[in-house]
């Protein structure tokens, strides 16, 4: 008892603590240097993780999620894009003919497409009035975006938009949402706010069932391994296009958002969506972490010219959520993930909507995050601080490796079990950094005491005695070669 008394009070014991104060400091501080290098590689060590348990669990999916491609492919035998709106009418007819349920559109159509007798009467100079009279009569019937709007109107169909920082870049017909807000109640949200969008024109916006934000935002270092399910424009919020589809496939009137306000700032944080009664966590800014099924094509993907050219085989679409988009080079939708560096942003949207339809697949950060990783410090730190004083360095070692050991052991395991995405980085940081500095520490302290040693019995007692005494100084008998007589060294 009196030992360990005695560690305690000693200045090594206090040095462990201020280390590990300050790291509890890292943790804390919203300085932006730290608080970078920190969330940088925190995602490397969620990437990491996420890779080797998603290599280790193949993910069944009850729905039927698919990918229709405008790929390099589809632009060889289409041609190039964007297309005609008249092909994406028939690309929409053929996928509602043969069984899709909800059809999301990972592109927008902020401008009208050009009648072709609008481009004849620029070009012409028609003065008949019977020609023109016959010219009006047709140009409904080769309008393609009467004839894209026609097809939205018998099919489940989200479209989607883009909102903008820039309030000058702004095109398109007006919005419509299914989030429930109320803006007056939530005057100081943290859901990420724009000013601009570029949406639809106002007869595809009309003819759609629903509309769906296309925005992806990286991390700091550029990464997308979250999803914003929400966003706020002019007052209003809107649902991200995957959480629309989801919307509509559970055929749902509203989406519900859930917060909670804290009632000294004023501020409110968002907790939760809800489909269907099924409720989604998320973050205090309404995004949720993308549960990646795998790396890039790990969804079916069907090539949009086999759609148009009926080369289907089976009952692939039957039931089917089609996502649109693209995984052509050229028209440079590809992300930056923690599952691939050249990932279809469409892909991203399939990913959170299965995440939607199962919320147990959904990794999730939770609101004692900060406090779990606090106290887990102060433990680490104290423990450490008590135990490896005094000890030898193969000890410590062997302390710091087995600490760090369990650290990663529970971290995984609450990762694989509860799908629990905790903090790792600067819990192994200062095990590491306590390992070392008593490491150092017994090694000097070790270097100090042989070096004592030597100077205060060199002169009578033979070499090889001082080294019994350095390896085992406490009570260590040395024997006299001349005399026999055993000489206690206290």
């Amino acid at each position: 008892m009196k030992i360990a008394f005695k560690k305690i009070g000693s200045r090594h014991f206090w040095t462990g603590v201020l280390i590990t104060v300050f790291f509890v400091f890292l943790e804390t501080t919203r300085i932006d240097y730290i608080y970078q290098v920190n969330q940088r590689v925190e995602g490397i060590l969620y990437d990491f993780r996420l890779n080797l348990t998603s290599s280790l669990d193949v993910r069944e999916s009850n729905e039927n999620i698919v990918i229709v491609d405008i790929d390099e492919k589809s632009m060889r035998e289409q041609g190039r894009y964007p297309w005609s709106r008249s092909k994406i009418s028939e690309l929409i007819t053929e996928l509602s003919q043969q069984g899709a349920a909800v059809i999301a559109f990972d592109i927008f159509f902020s401008e009208p497409e050009v009648n072709p007798v609008d481009k004849i009467a620029i070009h012409s100079n028609i003065t008949d009035p019977s020609v023109i009279a016959a010219l009006k009569k047709v140009k409904d019937e080769v309008d393609a975006d009467l004839e894209f709007r026609s097809a939205l109107l018998g099919s489940e169909s989200v479209l989607g938009f883009l909102l903008t920082e820039d309030s000058e870049f702004t095109s398109g017909g007006r919005l419509k949402t299914s989030v429930e807000w109320d803006s007056n109640l939530h005057h100081q949200s943290l859901v990420t706010s724009y000013i601009g969008v570029i949406s639809n024109i106002d007869e595809l916006q009309e003819a759609s069932l629903g509309l769906g934000f296309i925005n992806s935002r990286a991390d700091s270092d550029g990464f997308i391994r979250r999803a914003a399910l929400v966003l706020e424009h002019k007052g209003n919020l809107y649902p991200s296009i995957a959480l629309e589809a989801a919307r509509l496939y559970t055929l749902s009137d509203k989406i519900k958002t859930n917060h909670k306000i804290d009632t000294n700032t004023g501020y409110s944080f968002f907790d939760s969506v809800e489909v269907a009664q099924q409720r989604v966590n998320t973050d205090e800014y309404g995004q949720m972490l993308i549960p990646f099924r795998g790396p890039a094509f790990s969804f079916p993907y069907l090539s949009a010219t086999d759609v148009l050219n009926k080369r289907l085989d089976g009952e692939q679409l039957e039931g089917a959520v089609v996502f649109i988009g693209t995984s052509a080079v050229g028209l440079a939708d590809l992300r930056s993930t923690s599952v691939g560096l050249q990932y279809p942003g469409v892909e991203i949207h399939a990913n959170v909507f299965e995440g939607l339809m199962n919320p147990d697949i959904v990794p999730s950060e939770p609101d004692w995050t900060a406090a779990y990783l606090i106290i887990q410090m102060l433990l680490i730190g104290l423990v450490m601080s008590s135990v490896m004083i005094g000890r030898s360095a193969i000890t410590i070692l062997s302390l710091g490796v087995g600490t760090v050991t369990i650290i990663l052991g529970s971290n995984l395991y609450l990762w694989s079990i509860l799908k629990l995405n905790l903090p790792l980085f600067l819990s192994v940081l200062l095990t590491l950094t306590l390992t070392f500095y008593y490491v150092f520490f017994g090694y000097v302290s070790e270097s100090r005491t042989k070096k004592n040693i030597q100077s205060m019995f060199g002169q009578y007692v033979p070499p090889q005695h001082i080294e019994r005494l350095v390896t085992k100084p406490k009570g260590s008998e040395v024997k006299s070669e001349t005399e026999g007589d055993e000489c206690t060294i206290c």
